[in-house]
């Protein structure tokens, strides 16, 4: 195989990653049998770059909150995420469509960035803005010891109101979480 580089934003995401949850699998080049076909894991034809990689959930990584901060805070090189049979694409808005490639992606998350078809980005791969991985919540928070007599009043009466024609991330945190739990006609516009 020729010489290759990884895509300074996949480079960043693996790094941010690793920095927060040791021990994370993260795979970039390509199998044999990525290797034949076009594949973002493979180096791009013009660059020689490879502009994905995927990420297992065992060094503490939760992937539903993963693809949710993902798609809802999406960097700006991100153009598409598979995960458990969906793919999340920035062309379609981040709508949850579903993924008929042979790998179900059951057990890690692909990422890819870039510009242009499979395998062949010539753009948009290179930006080290931050992903925010480490604003991603690993586990639910810790449930009180001895619950307030009304806490989920509490918690209620704490979310903001939503309502038909609202817009801004209160709304697309939302829509994230209905994409992240297999609402298929929910897009992530912020928008209600």
């Amino acid at each position: 195989m020729a010489s290759w580089r990884l895509a300074k934003s996949i480079q960043r995401l693996r790094d941010e990653i690793e920095s927060v949850h040791r021990g994370t699998t993260f795979w970039t080049i390509g199998d044999e049998a990525h290797q034949s076909t076009w594949s973002d894991h493979n180096p791009s034809e013009c660059c020689d770059v490879v502009c994905a990689g995927d990420v297992k959930g065992n060094g503490g990584l939760n992937l539903p909150n993963f693809v949710n901060h993902l798609i809802t805070n999406p960097h700006p090189n991100l153009r598409y995420v598979i995960y458990n049979r969906k793919i999340y694409q920035r062309k379609n808005g981040w709508r949850t469509e579903n993924y008929s490639g042979r790998n179900a992606h059951a057990d890690h998350v692909h990422v890819s960035v870039g510009n242009g078809p499979d395998g062949r980005s010539t753009s948009n791969y290179d930006s080290t803005a931050s992903w925010g991985i480490a604003d991603i919540s690993s586990n639910p928070p810790p449930k009180p010891s001895v619950p307030a007599s009304n806490w989920t009043q509490e918690v209620i009466m704490a979310l903001p109101t939503l309502r038909k024609g609202a817009k801004g991330a209160d709304v697309g945190r939302l829509q994230g979480l209905l994409v992240a739990n297999g609402y298929k006609d929910s897009a992530i516009d912020h928008i209600f």
